[in-house]
């Protein structure tokens, strides 16, 4: 069984999300503070999609074909330099980042059981597992 797709091409209902929540804000500063949010969240998909086509365009040089020794041997550097290293350097970034989301959400589940038991002592919450359910 194969898992269904991560992402769509846009996620549409964050932004009619985003629209019912300005239509229900109640004062100026609750529809600033909203924008601060969302605009912000904005420009780090936008900067994260433009990074990643940044790194593409780098390997788009790699099409050329070389003809003679310096150009082969330059061609081997870019693709080591503009292909390899940037391919590879998720290795190292997504386990840190693991790690952290690990170490983030066992705090949280720490938190919560705190406040469960402190304010709801006779209810169980369940906190479900966290899963694999999509691939890129």
């Amino acid at each position: 069984m194969s898992l269904p797709k991560c992402f769509d091409l846009l996620n549409l209902d964050y932004f009619v999300n985003i629209q019912i929540q300005i239509e229900n804000v109640q004062t100026a500063t609750e529809l600033q503070d909203l924008v601060n949010e969302v605009y912000g969240q904005i420009s780090l998909l936008e900067s994260t999609l433009q990074s990643q086509l940044n790194s593409l365009e780098a390997m788009a040089e790699l099409i050329i074909n070389p003809v003679n020794l310096p150009q082969v041997l330059a061609w081997i550097g870019n693709f080591i330099n503009n292909f390899l290293k940037p391919l590879l350097n998720p290795t190292i970034v997504i386990p840190a980042q693991l790690a952290a989301v690990a170490a983030q959400v066992a705090d949280l589940t720490a938190a919560i059981e705190a406040i469960n038991k402190a304010k709801f002592p006779d209810i169980t919450i369940v906190i479900p597992e966290i899963t694999i359910g999509c691939e890129l």
